[in-house]
């Protein structure tokens, strides 16, 4: 798990964009951050982070 955080984290730095599918799964991991080891976490925290200071956008809401 903690490499599709990772990858997502890495490609939200990197294209400033985070996919709808990867922000509902980041999303629906923090509503369960007992099943989260402290390293998703921190990676699922620092991507909303990045949302929320406007660093990173969400793309694809035609998904909706």
């Amino acid at each position: 798990m903690e490499a599709r955080f990772s990858q997502i984290f890495t490609d939200a730095q990197s294209t400033g964009h985070v996919d709808y599918q990867d922000w509902c799964f980041v999303m629906t991991s923090l509503a369960k951050p007992k099943q989260l080891s402290w390293q998703a976490n921190y990676l699922a925290n620092q991507v909303v982070k990045a949302i929320r200071l406007g660093q990173v956008s969400v793309s694809d809401f035609s998904a909706m």
